[in-house]
């Protein structure tokens, strides 16, 4: 039998569950943010796409290919910023 107690157990239960899909769904966008596509590091570095072609061959990025694009860790493009 559904009492007031027991709708408000109910209810509680559900907002801590969806309270978690969110915090979840939240931290896989930031993770999804720690990648960036060509056009973004270019802009960042202010070189050409040519100039970053030249630096995934030489080894100075390292790529990875996901879905048919060329990703950078946020964090090795920072770290290349900062070095020079």
């Amino acid at each position: 039998m559904l009492n007031e107690k027991n709708l408000q157990q109910y209810l509680e239960t559900k907002f801590q569950e969806l309270n978690e899909k969110i915090s979840n769904l939240t931290r896989e966008k930031s993770k999804q943010s720690q990648w960036l596509i060509s056009d973004e590091v270019s802009s960042l570095l202010s070189v050409t796409k040519r100039t970053i072609y030249n630096w995934n061959n030489s080894g100075k990025l390292q790529p990875i290919k996901k879905f048919g694009k060329l990703l950078y860790r946020r964090e090795d493009i920072e770290n290349l910023l900062n070095k020079d």
